[in-house]
């Protein structure tokens, strides 16, 4: 994996775990815990991302998985996402999207 592509998937992360934030959905309420916390960028990799790309590839590290494989974990986060939680996010978004975004925050 690039550095870039790196980049974007902890980009990803955030993303959704600001969706996630802004439509009230804590840990507890999104994998059935015991603790509320809100979502954080780590989080999301750890919880979410991490184990169904262990799941799907036996590969731990986001940095041994290739484009191809990021698409299909991508496919199964949004997927489920929309359908158990009703929660839709584009978590690669068009580098339009990204400059309208950056100006917005500063």
């Amino acid at each position: 994996m690039t550095r870039t592509q790196q980049k974007a998937l902890h980009l990803a992360f955030t993303k959704l775990a600001e969706t996630l934030n802004d439509a009230g959905l804590t840990v507890e309420q999104t994998l059935k815990q015991n603790w509320k916390i809100n979502w954080t960028g780590e989080l999301i990799k750890e919880l979410i991302w991490r184990p169904i790309q262990i799941a799907m590839y036996e590969i731990k590290s986001t940095t041994k998985i290739d484009s191809k494989q990021i698409n299909r974990i991508y496919d199964e986060i949004t997927i489920n996402m929309a359908e158990n939680l009703g929660v839709e996010v584009d978590l690669f978004p068009s580098w339009e999207q990204l400059l309208i975004e950056s100006n917005h925050k500063g």
